[in-house]
């Protein structure tokens, strides 16, 4: 029944009822504003963040691709060869002319190499990465100056010996070698295993054509060392650019050679005849016979002939044949292919 008022009963307002509805309206609304600002903000930050670490991951894996494409294509040649202390780099652009990855070789010592890569997200996005790697020499053990399948025979007038000091101020026994040591049929004579001839010749880093060459040596002069020369075998004197250079030089036929000088492994397949005053520095594999006559041709390492088949060694004229430890290690570590070390070879760093 209604009121004496006229409003309904069980229905009445209140005024600060009225005056609080609008204001908690409005505070809900800043309030669902705010939450909807912050998911979109979080949202845009983690897709931010989303892209910032797919252009890490994009210029991480650039950069170790750089690498390990540089240690599965070692350059034999080029990188053996480098002095101590220095670096070579490349540079692989994408097709847009965009730079991807900068790489550098850098010789930390005679069997240390540091491996570098700087690689590039399309973000922007930069991300170095270094692996050291070692030398891994082919095994070699010739234990003797001379040894062959065939007879050995030594004319009076040349001389062969083992090396008692293998260092000395300038390095390893080398064309300065004074003669201490212990002369062949004074006690020791030529024993142990030899070489396996095919094994070396698939490790060749340079074919010469077989026949007569008057002078070995180095080709490109101080500025520079031109390895691709068919007559250039490194420079054992230390005078030039190619003083590092020890190639695997294989012959796949007779080879005689008159002059000059060289260093590192020389494989001939058939007969090797040294005449005048050839010197070589390393490792000497023949597959046939040897002979060195009319000359003072002088050897520091080993020679091994008859690996092929039956061949001996004839050492004439005034030829001289030094074992020296030393070199040989420096001739197969030049042929050595480079190999992560063993723990904490990656470097990695973020620009």
């Amino acid at each position: 029944m209604p009121g004496a008022s006229g409003a309904p009963l069980g229905h009445s307002r209140d005024p600060r009822c009225e005056g609080l509805a609008l204001p908690m309206v409005v505070f809900v609304l800043m309030v669902l504003g705010g939450l909807v600002a912050a998911a979109f903000y979080l949202g845009v930050a983690e897709r931010r963040a989303g892209l910032a670490t797919l252009a890490l991951q994009e210029a991480l894996g650039t950069a170790e691709t750089g690498v390990l494409e540089q240690l599965a294509g070692w350059d034999v040649v080029r990188y053996n060869s480098m002095p101590v202390g220095s670096s070579v780099g490349d540079t692989v652009r994408r097709p847009s002319g965009e730079v991807e990855v900068t790489t550098r070789v850098e010789r930390l010592s005679e069997a240390l190499f540091l491996l570098a890569s700087t690689g590039w997200s399309g973000s922007g996005a930069t991300v170095q990465v270094g692996l050291l790697v070692r030398l891994q020499p082919p095994p070699m053990a010739p234990s003797a100056p001379l040894m062959a399948s065939g007879p050995v025979s030594v004319g009076p007038l040349a001389e062969v010996w083992w090396s008692q000091a293998d260092w000395t101020k300038g390095g390893c026994t080398s064309r300065r070698w004074s003669g201490a040591g212990t002369k062949f049929g004074g006690g020791n004579q030529p024993t142990g295993d030899l070489e396996d001839f095919a094994q070396w010749a698939r490790r060749a880093t340079k074919v010469v054509t077989p026949g007569r060459y008057a002078s070995i040596g180095p080709a490109g002069g101080k500025a520079g060392c031109t390895t691709e020369a068919p007559e250039n075998w490194g420079d054992p004197t230390g005078v030039s650019a190619c003083r590092d250079y020890r190639p695997v030089v294989l012959v796949p036929g007779d080879l005689t050679v008159v002059g000059g000088f060289g260093q590192g492994v020389l494989l001939v397949e058939g007969d090797l005849t040294v005449r005048g005053s050839f010197a070589f520095e390393g490792l000497v594999l023949v597959g046939g016979s040897f002979r060195s006559t009319g000359g003072a041709g002088r050897i520091v390492g080993s020679v091994q002939a008859g690996l092929l088949g039956e061949g001996g060694i004839w050492l004439g004229g005034r030829a001289r044949v030094v074992h020296s430890r030393c070199t040989l290690d420096r001739a197969a570590l030049a042929a050595g292919r480079a190999v992560p070390l063993g723990s904490r070879s990656w470097l990695y760093g973020i620009k």
